[in-house]
C-alpha cells in the first residue's frame, strides 16, 4: 500500500476542509471554555491548572486568563488546596456542569447531522477511524 501518497491525499483533504465552516465549528466545540468545563466535568469536577494546561496543550497564561473568564462567568471557583496552600484547586460548578451538559447536546447533535449526511456505512467507519486514532495518538 502506498501510504505516502495516500499520507499526501490526507493531508491536502485535511488543509481543504480548514477552510470550512464546518471545519471551524468543530474546532470550537473541541477547544477553549468548553474543552476545560468538558475537562473538570470528567475529572471528578476538579483539577489543578497545570493539569489543564497540560491536557490544552497551552501556556499557564492562556489557562490563567480562561480561569478568570469561567470565574467571571461563574462556571468555576478557584479555592487553596486544603493539602497544600501555595496550589490553587479549580472547581467546576453547577452553573458549569449545566454548560458542559447543553454544550455537548448541541455538539452531539451536529455531529449526528454530520454523519447523517455520511450515510450509514460511511458514518460507522468515520466513527470507527476516528475512536482508533484516538487509540493510537494517546
Amino acid at each position: 500500500m502506498e501510504y505516502e501518497q495516500m499520507a499526501k491525499e490526507l493531508f491536502y483533504a485535511c488543509f481543504n476542509t480548514q477552510r470550512l465552516e464546518t471545519d471551524r465549528k468543530i474546532n470550537k466545540i473541541l477547544q477553549g471554555e468548553a474543552f476545560a468545563l468538558n475537562f473538570l466535568f470528567s475529572h471528578n469536577n476538579i483539577a489543578y491548572p497545570r493539569e489543564l494546561s497540560n491536557a490544552m496543550n497551552v501556556s499557564t497564561a492562556r489557562i490563567a486568563r480562561l480561569l478568570n473568564k469561567l470565574e467571571s462567568d461563574k462556571k468555576i471557583i478557584r479555592t487553596p488546596d486544603p493539602k497544600d496552600c501555595r496550589q490553587i484547586l479549580v472547581t467546576i460548578t453547577q452553573e458549569g456542569i449545566n454548560s458542559v451538559i447543553e454544550h455537548n447536546k448541541k455538539g452531539i447533535k451536529f455531529f449526528s447531522g454530520l454523519l447523517e449526511k455520511l450515510g450509514e456505512e460511511d458514518a460507522k467507519e468515520y466513527v470507527r477511524i476516528n475512536k482508533r486514532l484516538a487509540e493510537i495518538v494517546v
